[in-house]
C-alpha cells in the first residue's frame, strides 16, 4: 500500500522534544517534510481545520483531563487523521478507552527511532501500531478492543486459524477449508498460542469466547482491517 501521509502536526511544548521529533519524522525512510508544531490543543483543532493533516503526534500531558472526548472531537474533525500518543506510561483503562475513541497509535518516550520510525510507517498506510506489550495487555483486558488489537498481534494466516480453532473446527478440517498441509495448520496454531500467551485449544476458545471473536463473522470483520 502507498503511504498517504504528506503532513504532520505535533502537539509538544518543549522546542528540543520538538527538535527531535521534527528531525525524526525528516530522516524517515519515507520522510515527511510538511510538520506544523503546536503547543496548545485549540491550537490543534484549529490546525486540524486548516491543514488537514494526515498524522497528528500527541504529548499526552497536554491532552485536556477528559482527554477521550477531545480524541473523539478530534476524529470528527477529521475522520482520515490518524492520531498517535506519546506518553511515559501506559495507563491501560485510559489507553483502552482512547483506542476506542480512535487513537492510531501510542509510544513511551523511551521508544528508538527505529520503533517510532515502525509507528510513524504503520500510520502511513492507514494502519495502526502498538508497541507488542500493550497490545497483549489491551488484549487480556476488559477494556482493550480485541477487533483492533488482535489483528496487530496475529498474521492473516494466523487469524484465520485462530478463528477456525476457537470455533471448533478439528486440523483436518482447518487444513481442507484453508487449503494447507495439517502440519502447516498445527504450525500456525502454536504460533498463535504464542503471541497471544495460552498454551491450549481450550484456552484459545476461552480467550475468544471472552472477546466475542468465536465465529467466522467475527474474522470477516477482522479480516478487512488487514486489507
Amino acid at each position: 500500500m502507498k503511504s498517504r501521509a504528506e503532513t504532520a502536526v505535533v502537539l509538544f511544548e518543549h522546542s528540543l522534544v520538538r527538535a527531535g521529533i521534527g528531525d525524526l519524522l525528516h530522516n524517515a525512510p519515507e520522510p515527511i517534510r510538511d510538520i506544523i508544531f503546536v503547543e496548545e490543543t485549540n491550537q490543534l483543532l484549529q490546525v486540524i481545520v486548516e491543514e488537514h493533516p494526515d498524522i497528528v503526534i500527541l504529548n499526552f500531558r497536554l491532552l485536556p483531563d477528559n482527554s477521550v472526548n477531545f480524541i473523539l472531537h478530534l476524529r470528527q474533525h477529521s475522520r482520515t487523521v490518524s492520531p498517535l500518543l506519546m506518553c511515559e506510561s501506559y495507563p491501560l483503562h485510559l489507553i483502552a478507552s482512547l483506542q476506542r475513541a480512535g487513537i492510531s497509535g501510542c509510544l513511551s518516550f523511551t521508544a528508538t527511532a527505529e520503533e517510532f520510525h515502525l509507528t510513524v510507517s504503520a500510520l502511513r498506510a492507514g494502519k495502526s501500531y502498538f508497541p507488542q506489550e500493550l497490545l497483549m495487555q489491551l488484549l487480556l483486558s476488559d477494556g482493550g478492543r480485541s477487533e483492533q488489537v488482535i489483528p496487530d498481534i496475529l498474521s492473516r494466516r494466523e487469524l484465520e486459524v485462530f478463528c477456525h480453532v476457537a470455533g471448533g473446527m478439528p486440523t483436518r478440517n482447518i487444513a481442507q477449508k484453508m487449503e494447507l498441509h495439517p502440519k502447516t495448520v498445527n504450525t500456525y496454531r502454536y504460533r498463535v498460542f504464542e503471541k497471544l500467551g495460552v498454551d491450549n485449544n481450550v484456552k484459545l476458545t476461552h480467550l475468544a469466547l471472552k472477546h466475542g471473536l468465536v465465529n467466522l463473522g467475527a474474522y470477516d470483520s477482522l479480516k478487512t482491517r488487514l486489507e
